[in-house]
């Protein structure tokens, strides 16, 4: 990848939120969807599964936000970044919470704007 475009990426990545547990930042749907195609990134969609059909994010995981604390465990064994995305961003800032709160030490990141910003940048989706 060139630099100015990592940079850009980087720029991306800069919002963050706090959450009880610590920091979490946010990535930009566009970024998310560039980092796709190349990482190992797993994406966590926290939305009830009746959403989740509705569409999401190309390979995204549903993982309701409710069972998210019973499956953290897994999670942790799996040693890759984690974006977690919802309809606007709420439940994925809970989510990012719980885990943090579990002990998860992989980078995790929130979908800036959820699902709906997903879908307004016109960004493909699976159903």
């Amino acid at each position: 990848m060139n630099a100015p475009l990592v940079r850009g990426m980087e720029a991306c990545m800069s919002a963050t939120a706090a959450t009880a547990s610590g920091v979490v930042h946010e990535i930009e749907p566009e970024a998310l969807w560039v980092q796709l195609e190349s990482s190992h990134d797993l994406v966590l969609d926290v939305r009830e599964p009746r959403e989740f059909l509705g569409g999401h994010v190309p390979s995204a995981r549903n993982v309701p936000l409710g069972a998210i604390a019973a499956q953290a465990a897994g999670l942790l064994s799996e040693g890759r970044r984690i974006v977690i995305a919802c309809e606007h961003g709420k439940r994925a800032l809970k989510a990012a919470d719980v885990l943090l709160g579990a002990g998860l030490r992989s980078e995790i990141l929130v979908l800036a704007g959820g699902t709906a910003r997903w879908r307004k940048a016109g960004l493909p989706t699976e159903h």
